[in-house]
């Protein structure tokens, strides 16, 4: 019989957007993360490097708007500026909408220089295009509309 350490090295498990996914040669077709999720009108949150990796060039490949919200479940401006960010997600599905948290991706957030939360990224073609830093609520409207209507065209 196997003892629990060797079977947890043997199949590693890996818990993601409440799914296990059981990473090794015995998959259950039961414990795999859904192929087609419905990430339209919502704000997606990654909470790894593959998932980070795996929105931002979808994003990226769609010529669409993509806002990244770079968060802290500790930082209360960005407990304010989240839900009118999935608000705006709902409302705007020409814009694809993620958000990031530093402490759970601190090489993403590095790479981004991301140095104060919230920061919002407004990236076209995986560019920069406009920043803002701190919970400014008309602004980020603003900047949704301006840029998602320069997208759209």
């Amino acid at each position: 019989m196997l003892d629990l350490g060797l079977f947890l090295l043997l199949f590693m498990i890996n818990y993601c957007d409440s799914h296990l996914i059981l990473v090794g040669e015995m998959k259950s077709p039961l414990l795999q993360k859904p192929k087609a999720m419905a990430e339209e009108n919502q704000l997606i949150g990654c909470h790894n490097k593959n998932e980070w990796k795996d929105h931002f060039e979808k994003g990226k490949e769609s010529k669409k708007l993509v806002v990244v919200d770079f968060t802290a479940t500790w930082c209360g401006p960005c407990r304010v500026i989240g839900p009118i960010l999935a608000d705006l997600a709902k409302k705007t599905p020409n814009v694809v909408f993620l958000k990031v948290d530093v402490d759970e991706l601190q090489d993403v957030a590095t790479e981004w220089e991301i140095e104060a939360m919230p920061t919002i990224l407004f990236l076209k073609e995986g560019k920069i295009v406009d920043k803002i830093v701190g919970a400014k609520k008309d602004e980020l409207v603003e900047k949704v509309a301006r840029y998602s209507a320069v997208a759209a065209a």
